[in-house]
């Protein structure tokens, strides 16, 4: 009994995206069958002959991905953005409570307050020793 492959059916399931496996479980053949047939009918390996569907499927989807963007679909834009442009969300780091923390220097000594000085990088010419916390 000869088997008859429904080169339309292969065709349409190579473009999708399917591979000879899923292929041959779709049409109740095996996998040396479809080689076999594909070698005869279509002077390809099946190899090669799936990967010209699979660019075709691709292409197919790309320009309607592409489409549907040009149409004002603002997601598709965007993800054509990232795929194609390298186009990236830049990441902003907010804080949403501003902590406000209050020091008291009342009781640092002279020397204390220039090293305090020193470490936060200012400059004092003269240290305040009557407890008003200003030099």
């Amino acid at each position: 009994m000869a088997v008859k492959i429904d080169w339309k059916k292969v065709d349409e399931l190579l473009e999708a995206g399917c591979d000879g496996t899923e292929i041959c479980g779709n049409l109740g053949i095996s996998y040396d069958t479809l080689s076999r047939h594909t070698e005869r009918d279509k002077k390809l390996k099946f190899a090669d002959y799936k990967a010209l569907k699979r660019a075709k499927g691709d292409s197919i989807l790309r320009n309607r991905q592409y489409k549907t963007a040009l149409e004002g679909n603002v997601p598709m834009q965007i993800w054509l953005g990232k795929q194609r442009l390298d186009q990236s969300e830049k990441s902003k780091i907010t804080q949403e409570t501003k902590q406000e923390n209050t020091y008291n220097f009342d009781n640092l000594t002279t020397e204390q307050l220039e090293q305090l000085a020193k470490i936060l990088g200012t400059a004092t010419t003269e240290a305040d020793t009557s407890g008003t916390g200003k030099a």
